[in-house]
């Protein structure tokens, strides 16, 4: 049986619940909110994640996805590697 190779990439910017936003970070998170303005429902502060409609935590440290910036992934097609730079 021939079955082909499927793969993911995922990076992991967002919104922590579990760390509070530094003080040297609240002016960066405040502007990126105030140019963005995300169309994902939100929530803020300590709230039981499973009964919220919201999608992430607003009020949480706001962390970079530096992660997927510089990353070079590879695609496999059979046995052949074609690297696709982003």
């Amino acid at each position: 049986m021939d079955v082909p190779e499927l793969g993911n990439f995922s990076s992991s910017g967002g919104f922590s619940n579990h760390s509070s936003r530094p003080s040297y970070r609240v002016a960066a998170v405040e502007e990126y909110l105030e140019r963005y303005v995300p169309s994902h429902p939100f929530y803020e502060g300590n709230v039981d994640v499973n009964m919220t409609g919201g999608l992430y935590n607003r009020a949480g440290r706001g962390y970079s996805d530096v992660s997927a910036k510089w990353s070079t992934v590879a695609c496999i097609y059979g046995r052949h590697r074609i690297p696709l730079v982003w």
